[in-house]
């Protein structure tokens, strides 16, 4: 696996109550985590056998360099016996939380996540760079322009902010021949009352399929953030941690420009504003619509005939979810959807089409 952060260290099985030795890989590119653990034969145990199997819901690491990070929701993979001395097996994880120490699943609670779904400026139309020239085009400066937060309120318990931010590369020594400036736009997820990590990914999917619907391009998560109450300092204030996460979809967006936008932020917000709460209210029934949908563009080696039939199956079933729910009153509309199209097909046909070119 070719990772881009590599983490030895200790990790502690609270399902089994034993810490074996092994090391995190954490591809970034690839979107997967993968914890390699290595357990050595003693006098009692001449196998070094790793007692736990299957899916496990937290692993708790502390790194040898220092800190410490959980894994949730991990899949033990089989074990590998090298010469009767140790044992080493894979395990597959969902997600991984830099310093967060807790002891069980039910701790796994979060007021609030910050996600960067990467190139959505344009989109969102929140920020943007410009050059300031004087009159006397003598001097000229670098002006960050960006708007106020957008701010959605889902339900009495989530809120979705949307916030321009302004963040750099290589600021450290700004005498260098080359400054690099970045800027984005973030996601934010904020709860009244804190909620499991099973719901905020399903909250980040919601948006990031609203996203990919408006942009009309694949989305993809580069950066995630959570806020936790383990890390709360002595003023009451929770500083943001990395989190990491595995087995989701993996690429990068490439933004396709205005002309190609379904939607964009401007046509959800003022007097549109109830279209996202119906986006997160309805999506049980929408999710798979937009899914088949989406075919389109995340897979583009697709062939014309398995894109038509998922097309045809999405319209169906939003005709089946939203307009008539009744199969006798679906049909009643089919066929009156047909024969108007017999009857446009009959006033065209007089057409002479003999000298088309």
């Amino acid at each position: 696996m070719e990772e881009d952060i590599r983490m030895n260290g200790d990790w502690y099985i609270p399902e089994t109550d034993e810490t074996i030795a092994g090391t995190l890989y954490i591809n970034k590119v690839q979107k997967k985590i993968l914890l390699q653990l290595t357990k050595v034969a003693t006098e009692d145990d001449f196998i070094g056998k790793i007692k736990v199997h299957g899916r496990t819901d937290i692993i708790k690491g502390s790194i040898d360099t220092g800190g410490t990070i959980l894994l949730y929701d991990c899949l033990i993979g089989g074990q590998n016996n090298c010469l009767g001395q140790r044992t080493t097996v894979s395990v597959s994880v969902k997600a991984a939380f830099w310093n967060l120490d807790i002891e069980s699943k039910e701790e796994l609670i979060f007021p609030k996540v910050i996600i960067d779904f990467g190139e959505i400026l344009d989109w969102t139309e929140l920020c943007s760079f410009n050059w300031e020239v004087k009159d006397d085009y003598r001097d000229e400066k670098l002006a960050w322009n960006y708007n106020s937060d957008i701010e959605f309120e889902i339900n009495s318990n989530t809120t979705l902010r949307i916030v321009p931010h302004l963040g750099s590369k290589s600021m450290g020594n700004i005498t260098t021949k080359k400054v690099t400036i970045e800027q984005a736009v973030y996601m934010q997820l904020e709860y009244q009352k804190a909620v499991c990590w099973d719901d905020v990914i399903k909250d980040i999917q919601i948006v990031s399929q609203l996203l990919t619907l408006g942009i009309n391009k694949a989305i993809y998560i580069e950066e995630i953030w959570y806020l936790h109450q383990s890390n709360k300092d002595e003023r009451g204030f929770i500083s943001k941690r990395d989190a990491f996460l595995g087995d989701v979809k993996a690429g990068k967006h490439q933004a396709g420009g205005w002309m190609y936008y379904l939607f964009t932020l401007s046509d959800l917000t003022g007097n549109a504003y109830h279209c996202l709460k119906n986006w997160y209210s309805k999506y049980d029934l929408l999710g798979s619509i937009v899914e088949l949908y989406e075919t389109a563009y995340n897979y583009p080696g697709i062939s014309s005939e398995m894109l038509f039939l998922n097309l045809t199956q999405a319209l169906e079933t939003y005709h089946a979810r939203f307009v008539s729910n009744d199969l006798k009153k679906y049909i009643k509309l089919v066929d009156v959807f047909l024969r108007e199209i017999y009857k446009l097909t009959a006033q065209t046909s007089h057409i002479d089409f003999s000298y088309a070119p």
